[in-house]
């Protein structure tokens, strides 16, 4: 405490200390103002109001350092560990993926994950046609525009396109989401999930290829409608909806024929009506 300010204080207590009466001992009014004037004299002075001011110029850019990089992080750890692969060439690509899993991918084909992130989290986005060999281990995600393919491990193949996913398993057991709708494949099994169509039907395809047979052999023995639909779509880069049963079988030979001349044959074969839009082809029974 400042000199005038202890000798305001001790001025006021005397005047205080006047209005004392017995029983009293002679010496207590001394005592107390010594006792009162030793508390005051030793108490410990609070931080300044420069010194908490400066405390806080000091600690303030250290916490929104520290809010940053906590922040900025996973951003971080999500752009720096994208990796991407692409093929632009005209034949297949092989590519090993992390853990030693491969992917061989159609032309045109691209997909992308994160490196960073793959040791807990094996998912990745494609687009196009590619086929998958799985190693063992945690769940293996292929993430489209349409669905979700989740295996752990195992061979099976997707084409991805805008608003459509066909999934055909090879080995193993492929489970293909949409939603809330599911569908467990076996060997020998594929599905196709439509943009606006609810449900998934898993049918029999017996194509022991990796990919969607070629534009040369467009010979189908007793294939599912659905897949020679996805055939048709993928050889001539069209939207084709089917509002028709998908485990009706066609056999035919649709091989050197146009995307309009093949369409023609699958709407007389199951009595079909088709449907041209500026978006779609759309066959209806």
């Amino acid at each position: 405490m400042k000199a005038s300010g202890q000798d305001e204080f001790e001025k006021k207590m005397n005047a205080r200390m006047k209005l004392w009466r017995p029983p009293f001992a002679e010496d207590a009014e001394e005592r107390a103002k010594r006792a009162v004037l030793s508390r005051i004299n030793h108490r410990p002075e609070s931080p300044s109001a420069e010194v908490i001011r400066l405390r806080r110029r000091l600690s303030t850019p250290l916490a929104a350092a520290i809010l940053l990089f906590l922040t900025g992080l996973p951003f971080f750890v999500w752009f720096a560990g994208q990796e991407r692969i692409e093929n632009a060439s005209e034949t297949v690509l092989s590519r090993s993926l992390p853990g030693g899993s491969a992917v061989t991918m159609a032309p045109g084909a691209n997909l992308s994950f994160n490196a960073w992130l793959w040791p807990v989290s094996r998912q990745l986005r494609l687009s196009g046609e590619a086929f998958f060999e799985v190693m063992p281990g945690r769940p293996f995600k292929v993430v489209t525009d349409g669905a979700e393919v989740a295996v752990k491990g195992t061979s099976f193949s997707v084409w991805a396109a805008p608003s459509r996913t066909f999934v055909h398993c090879l080995s193993g057991k492929v489970e293909v989401r949409r939603g809330n709708t599911s569908a467990a494949l076996m060997p020998g099994t594929a599905v196709r999930a439509d943009a606006g169509v609810a449900a998934l039907f898993a049918v029999e395809f017996a194509h022991k290829g990796p990919f969607l047979p070629a534009p040369s052999d467009l010979n189908f023995d007793e294939v599912p409608l659905c897949v020679v639909v996805s055939v048709l779509e993928q050889v001539f880069d069209t939207h084709i909806v089917s509002e028709v049963a998908p485990e009706l079988l066609y056999s035919g030979d649709l091989t050197g024929k146009s995307r309009d001349e093949c369409l023609d044959i699958l709407a007389r074969t199951f009595s079909l009506s088709l449907r041209f839009s500026d978006e779609s082809i759309i066959l209806m029974p």
